[in-house]
């Protein structure tokens, strides 16, 4: 049985939440009558910021795999409402998968780091892991001082001994790639 994926645009959610700025998004048709057309833009990183507060200790990657955003019905539960502020509150909520997606994520790879990794790959890997397996609503959430690099390898030592068994095991998973890559390099 093969299982669904869905996309984790980590780079965009990384851009838009630290540079606050321009970012991707989707734009999504609102038709309230024929003649009446509105469109309005919104992120994957709105569908997670927004989220319903019966979610709030999901991590970003837990959300891409179990939920989506979906157009409202009259019968949605309201433990699935879109918190006030996302830019398609009044017509959208948070649907959830039947089985739960593999989470392909896009744009930025979490770097392997040891004793030999440069700073900047410290750096790197304290800024993915935090935002993909770190519940948040908000950068600060994540880190104090968001455009300190030292700021976020403090968060990331301070956070990684509460990490989850799944955490655990998703961030070895994504180390053994690179184990497997430095395997293959050397010719074993």
């Amino acid at each position: 049985m093969s299982a669904s994926c869905t996309s984790l645009p980590v780079y965009d959610v990384l851009h838009e939440l630290i540079q606050n700025g321009t970012h991707s998004c989707n734009l999504v048709e609102l038709q309230e009558a024929e003649a009446n057309v509105t469109f309005r833009a919104a992120s994957f990183l709105d569908d997670y910021i927004f989220r319903p507060s019966s979610l709030d200790r999901m991590n970003i990657y837990e959300f891409a795999m179990a939920c989506f955003r979906r157009k409202q019905s009259k019968s949605a539960a309201t433990t699935d409402l879109i918190l006030p502020g996302h830019p398609l509150f009044n017509t959208h909520c948070i649907g959830h998968h039947q089985t739960e997606a593999v989470p392909v994520i896009t744009g930025v790879r979490m770097p392997y780091v040891d004793s030999k990794t440069p700073s900047e790959l410290v750096f790197k890997r304290a800024k993915c892991a935090l935002a993909l397996f770190k519940p948040f609503r908000a950068v600060l959430d994540l880190v104090g001082k968001p455009a300190n690099e030292a700021a976020w390898i403090d968060a990331y030592v301070q956070w990684e001994p509460t990490r989850s068994s799944f955490v655990r095991e998703v961030m070895a998973n994504m180390d053994d790639y690179h184990h497997g890559t430095a395997a293959s390099a050397a010719g074993g």
